[in-house]
């Protein structure tokens, strides 16, 4: 994604990726973090676009 004028995020080629992706993406636009699971660890990063 790329930043625009006035905080408008314009999608590029938003047709190339896969469902699940753009999925992720929704998720953190409305919850507004970032959520990582690796082995035994689980993190939260804030995610303001």
């Amino acid at each position: 994604m790329t930043l625009a004028h006035r905080d408008v995020l314009f999608p590029d080629e938003l047709p190339e990726f896969d469902r699940r992706v753009l999925e992720a993406l929704r998720e953190t636009l409305e919850t507004g973090c970032v959520a990582v699971s690796r082995v035994g660890m689980d993190t939260e990063y804030p995610a303001g676009f």
